[in-house]
């Protein structure tokens, strides 16, 4: 191996050195935010790393409204969003095959509700929250954005 092709090496292997340390946010999975009749509701939080309080995004699953879960985050860029200081919710909800249309609607409400009583406990900041969703979760950003 010639000089040029250790320096290029040496780079890649610093390069992989430094991705591996950036920041990793903090991951709690599984919090149940309510329960509606034997379903137990649960959403899952991305923590970034650091002091004070965080703004929070609150991401919904798509899936037509019939399928999809909150563990399909990581084909988003949402858990990265930790690395600019967000904290990131990844929430469930019942879906048409368990509930009818508001219920899906009550429960992203819920999930709010629950992630606002408890910012303290998880350093978020309860007045700055954003949501977001893709496909049905988008739908559902958008009818939270204009109910009660």
């Amino acid at each position: 191996m010639n000089s040029a092709s250790k320096c290029v090496w040496t780079v890649i292997a610093g390069l992989v050195v430094a991705a591996s340390a950036l920041a990793q946010p903090r991951v709690i999975q599984d919090v149940e935010y309510a329960r509606a009749g034997e379903v137990s509701l649960r959403l899952d939080l991305y923590l970034p790393e650091g002091q004070g309080t965080h703004p929070l995004i609150v991401w919904i699953h798509g899936g037509a409204f019939r399928a999809g879960d909150k563990g399909s985050i990581f084909w988003s860029p949402m858990p990265r969003q930790t690395e600019r200081g967000y904290a990131v919710a990844s929430i469930n909800y019942r879906l048409s095959g368990q509930a009818l249309f508001p219920a899906l609607v009550y429960d992203c409400k819920a999930a709010i509700r629950w992630l606002r009583a408890n910012a303290d406990k998880y350093n978020l900041a309860a007045g700055r929250i954003v949501v977001a969703g893709e496909s049905a979760g988008g739908h559902l950003a958008a009818l939270l954005g204009t109910s009660g």
